[in-house]
């Protein structure tokens, strides 16, 4: 009886914390940080050729523009 009532307490709890978990994030401050570089992909590209072994083999999908954010 104990084990119902515990699991069923640690359920709501669960349920409860992910009703407040958000999605989305507040954008980052775009005056502290300054713009994007405009040739990102070229400094991303040269940067995977240094790490990793075959770096022609690596794929690479770009799913549109960076977003500024805080991590």
């Amino acid at each position: 009886m104990k084990a119902v009532v515990l699991l069923i307490c640690t359920l709501c709890m669960g349920v409860s914390a992910i009703r407040n978990l958000s999605a989305e994030t507040k954008p980052a401050d775009t005056g502290r940080y300054g713009p994007f570089p405009t040739n990102y992909k070229e400094i991303v590209m040269k940067w995977l050729e240094t790490q990793l072994i075959d770096a022609e083999s690596a794929r690479v999908e770009w799913n549109g523009d960076p977003k500024p954010a805080d991590l």
